[in-house]
C-alpha cells in the first residue's frame, strides 16, 4: 500500500499534488463532525420510533435496527 506524505509549507498543506489551506483542512474536518453527529442524532431518533411511524415511513423494524447499529461514521 502506497502512502502520500503531508507536507506543510506557507499555511497550506500538500498532500501530493492537492493543496488544501489551513482554513480548508478545519472546514473539512468540522464539516466532517456535523454530518457525523447528524448522523448519529438520526439514529437515535429512529431508534425511539413505534410501529405507526415506522408504518407512514415505509420500513420496518428490522431496517431500523440494521441502520442504528451501525457506526456513525458509516454511511
Amino acid at each position: 500500500m502506497a502512502y502520500k506524505s503531508l507536507h506543510m509549507s506557507n499555511n497550506s498543506f500538500s498532500t501530493g499534488g492537492a493543496n488544501l489551506s489551513k482554513r480548508g483542512v478545519v472546514s473539512s474536518v468540522l464539516e466532517t463532525l456535523i454530518v457525523w453527529q447528524t448522523r448519529a442524532s438520526m439514529r437515535r431518533q429512529m431508534a425511539d420510533l413505534d410501529q405507526d411511524n415506522l408504518n407512514d415511513i415505509g420500513l420496518n423494524a428490522s431496517q431500523i435496527s440494521i441502520e442504528t447499529q451501525k457506526p456513525f461514521w458509516q454511511a
